[in-house]
């Protein structure tokens, strides 16, 4: 067990410190994105929506994610990648917390819409390393 730590440490040792705050940022940003599980079974069992009605609550979802995903490009093309990322992991939390108060048909549907909006609009994270820069802090590359 120790070997394989020294394997993870050795391998992931030699990254920026740009790649690991973009890789912890990205992952508690995906990490909100579990409630997306849920939320159908919380609509359904605890607010007694009809299927139908949590079906049609959750398509706001999947339209907030097509316009989240032109959106953010749109807006990474245009101001700097940065402060998107900042503002969209932000927005995106306090979304979240919006979700827990919505109880109705209408605060939910305008809650979940802008949550992948949020989300998606920080893809451009991957941009963070840009200008570019190599993903080592060595000349070599990780792979043999």
């Amino acid at each position: 067990m120790l070997y394989i730590l020294s394997l993870y440490r050795q391998a992931f040792s030699n990254l920026q410190h740009n790649i690991w705050i973009l890789s912890i940022s990205m992952f508690i940003n995906r990490s909100g994105s579990m409630v997306l599980l849920f939320t159908s079974l919380y609509l359904t069992k605890e607010l007694h929506f009809s299927i139908g009605e949590a079906g049609f609550i959750m398509s706001f979802y999947g339209m907030g994610s097509i316009l989240g995903s032109y959106a953010g490009g749109w807006l990474t093309d245009r101001t700097n990648y940065f402060y998107i990322m900042l503002v969209s992991l932000i927005s995106s939390g306090l979304i979240l917390f919006l979700m827990l108060v919505a109880t109705t048909r209408f605060s939910l549907s305008s809650s979940s819409s802008p949550m992948p909006s949020a989300q998606i609009s920080s893809a451009p994270q991957t941009a963070l390393p840009s200008p570019p820069s190599p993903l080592l802090k060595t000349g070599h590359a990780p792979f043999p």
